[in-house]
């Protein structure tokens, strides 16, 4: 990041493949009564703002917005902006992310501040390295969900559960992987081409 931003300021001449104006991405957390997770540029944010929770700077732009696509499936957050979310309000209706389950639709109150709040503080524990503290929490929240007997409930929290624990152990197989010289030297990719056959 320190060598992206040398390189922004000196611009040197042989280097043009990051001489762009591009910056990395970092997540920005809204401090609203329904806050709103979204991506902004590392250079555009003020180091003072105490308006938002901020996480980042982060160089793989198409990784973090593949790994928060992931991570809203199993928190579901909102990323509009409040005349969207008026907008909704005003038709009773939500958006395509509301139907798709992937924003919980408080604009149309399918959510309490209190349910929606808690999946954004396990969004930003996650961001923060607290995985394992995440996962005891769900597992407590489903057992009191099961001795209440309120079971549709505690799939949902299994479910997430099972998401989370997914991301491990991806996480896991990808470091193996490629740390280890044997593995890689005799991997390989096959292919046919059945176009004629």
């Amino acid at each position: 990041i320190l060598e992206a931003d040398l390189i922004g300021k000196l611009k040197p001449k042989y280097n043009s493949r990051q001489k762009d104006d591009k910056s990395f991405l970092m997540i920005k957390i809204t401090k609203e009564d329904f806050p709103s997770v979204l991506l902004v540029l590392y250079k555009n944010v003020n180091v003072h703002d105490r308006s938002a929770w901020y996480f980042g700077p982060y160089p793989g732009g198409d990784m973090l917005k593949r790994s928060l696509r992931y991570l809203r499936r199993i928190f579901p957050y909102k990323d509009c902006s409040n005349v969207k979310s008026a907008k909704s309000k005003k038709y009773g209706r939500p958006c395509l992310y509301g139907d798709l389950g992937i924003c919980e639709a408080h604009c149309v109150d399918r959510v309490a501040k209190m349910d929606y709040n808690k999946n954004i503080t396990y969004l930003k524990n996650f961001l923060r390295g607290g995985k394992r503290e995440i996962l005891v929490n769900l597992h407590r929240e489903m057992d009191q969900l099961g001795k209440a007997k309120k079971y549709e409930a505690a799939a949902v929290i299994r479910d997430r559960i099972t998401a989370l624990e997914h991301i491990g152990a991806v996480a896991i197989g990808l470091k193996d992987d490629f740390t280890t010289p044997a593995i890689l030297a005799f991997k390989r990719i096959e292919c046919y081409d059945v176009a004629h056959i």
